[in-house]
C-alpha cells in the first residue's frame, strides 16, 4: 500500500511534539540556566548517593537578546560593529543558547555542555563600502575614482572591488567538567570551564581552571563564591594568568504550585584584565529577576558594568582601520561604529582634516565626532524552558 509522503512527514513532527510536550509534563527538579555567568546553576538538592549510580539528562534551551560571560559581551557588540550602529543597552541580538548537563554514573561528577548560536547577523556584509583587494584591506576607492576621471582603467576591477567584511556572528561553545563534593561548611566543587569560538578577527578561546563553594550557612540567600584561573596562552600569552572572582546571592520565592520568583545578583571583579594593560577592578553586577512557570522562565537582567576602564582598550573594542587610535585609556570612549563608515561620516572626516588648525586641535575634535561613551548597563531578557530525562 502506498503511503502519502507528506502525511508521514506530518505524523513523525506531531510524534516529536508530543514527545517533548510528555517529556516537560513528567520533568521534575529542573535547573535554571543562566547566560549572564555561562554557567548554569546548579541543582540546589544534594548530590545522588553512592549507591545512586543512574545517570541523568538535563536538557534546556532559551532566546535572549545578548549573552553576557564574566562581565564581557559575545554578540551585541559585535552585532553593533557589523551593522555600523552606535552601541547601546538593549542589544537588537537574537541568541539561541542550549544547555546539556550530563550527570555521570560517578556521583559528584558531572559534565556542562553550552552552546550558543546567534540567529541574526550571522552572514558577512561589507559595511566600510570600501573598494579594495582584500577583505578588510586598505581603502583603494581613490583608484577607481581617478580612473573615472581620466576616461582610463588603471586598475583590476576583479581585484579591487566591493568586498564584505569577515564580521558575521559566529557560534560560542562552552563546555564544564566539575566535581562536586559536600562537607559540613557546604558544598565545594571543582574543574575546567572551556570557551571556544571562531568570531572574526581573531578566534576566541580560553581554558580556565575552576574552584567554587557554596556555604551551608545562610541558605536564604544561597551564597555561591567561585574563581576562574586562566591556565591558557591565547593571543601570545595576552590574558594568560589572569582570575575571575564571582560572589552570587539569590532565592526562591515559591508564588503558589507552579509559579517561582528567583531575584539573584551576581558580582564579578577581574584581577589583571589582560597583561598589556593590567587593570583589576568590578567587571560587572549583574540584577536578574526571573519568573518560572512549570518547565517555562522568563528573566530580566540589567548587566551594570561600574569599571569600565577595564574595557577601555582596543582588545575589547577593536579599532576600524583608517581610524586614529585611541590613545587615552582612561576617558571611558570608544570608537563609535556608526560614525566612521560611509559617505556622510567620511565627509565630516575630511572637513575636519581640512581646517586650518593645529594637528592636536584636529585630532581633538576628530575624537569627539567619532567616539561615544562606553556604555555601563546593559539589558537582557531571557525565555526558555527546562527538561530533564
Amino acid at each position: 500500500m502506498k503511503v502519502n509522503k507528506k502525511f508521514m512527514n506530518q505524523l513523525i513532527h506531531s510524534l516529536l511534539i508530543l514527545f517533548v510536550f510528555y517529556s516537560s509534563l513528567s520533568a521534575q527538579d529542573k535547573q535554571t540556566p543562566d547566560l549572564q555567568s555561562g554557567i548554569p546553576e546548579d541543582n540546589p538538592k544534594n548530590l545522588p548517593k553512592a549507591n545512586d549510580k543512574k545517570p541523568e539528562f538535563g536538557f534546556s534551551q532559551s532566546v535572549a537578546n545578548d549573552v553576557y560571560v564574566l562581565g564581557n559581551s559575545l554578540f551585541g557588540e559585535k552585532l553593533s560593529r557589523r551593522n555600523n550602529e552606535s552601541y547601546n543597552s538593549f542589544s537588537q541580538g537574537l541568541v539561541l543558547g542550549t544547555f546539556v548537563n550530563f550527570f555521570t554514573p560517578i556521583p559528584g561528577f558531572r559534565l556542562n555542555l553550552i552552546m550558543a548560536n546567534p540567529l541574526i547577523g550571522r552572514s558577512n556584509t561589507d559595511n566600510d563600502f570600501f573598494y579594495q583587494s582584500s577583505s578588510g584591506g586598505t581603502d583603494e576607492t581613490n583608484k577607481v575614482l581617478q580612473s573615472i576621471q581620466s576616461g582610463q582603467l588603471t586598475f583590476d576591477p576583479n581585484q579591487i572591488k566591493p568586498r564584505k567584511e569577515k564580521n558575521g556572528l559566529r557560534d560560542y561553545f562552552i563546555g564544564q567538567i566539575l566535581y562536586e563534593w559536600n562537607t559540613s561548611i557546604g558544598q565545594f566543587f571543582t574543574g575546567f570551564l572551556i570557551v571556544n569560538s571562531a568570531n572574526y578577527p581573531t578566534n576566541a578561546s580560553l581554558f580556565n581552571y575552576t574552584v567554587g563553594w557554596k556555604p551551608g550557612f545562610l541558605e536564604y540567600l544561597r551564597p555561591e563564591l567561585v574563581s576562574n584561573y586562566r591556565i591558557s596562552s591565547e593571543s601570545n600569552g595576552l590574558n594568560q594568568g589572569n582570575s575571575h572572582h564571582r560572589a552570587t546571592l539569590s532565592h526562591e520565592y515559591e508564588l503558589n504550585k507552579d509559579f517561582k520568583f528567583i531575584p539573584s545578583i551576581q558580582v564579578g571583579y577581574q584581577y589583571f584584565n589582560n597583561n598589556t594593560d593590567r587593570r583589576s577592578g568590578v567587571t560587572d553586577i549583574t540584577a536578574k529577576l526571573q519568573l518560572n512557570f512549570r518547565e517555562m522562565n522568563v528573566s530580566v537582567s540589567d548587566v551594570y558594568r561600574p569599571d569600565i576602564y577595564l574595557f577601555d582598550n582596543d582588545r575589547v573594542y577593536p579599532k576600524p582601520s583608517g581610524i586614529q587610535a585611541d590613545t587615552n585609556a582612561d576617558d571611558g570612549k570608544v570608537t563609535d561604529p556608526s560614525k566612521i563608515h560611509g559617505t556622510a561620516n567620511q565627509t565630516v572626516a575630511s572637513a575636519i582634516q581640512s581646517l586650518p588648525w593645529d594637528t592636536n586641535s584636529k585630532n581633538y575634535l576628530l575624537n569627539t565626532y567619532q567616539q561615544q561613551h562606553i556604555t555601563k548597563h546593559h539589558f537582557v531578557i531571557n525565555l526558555g524552558y527546562v527538561t530533564k530525562f
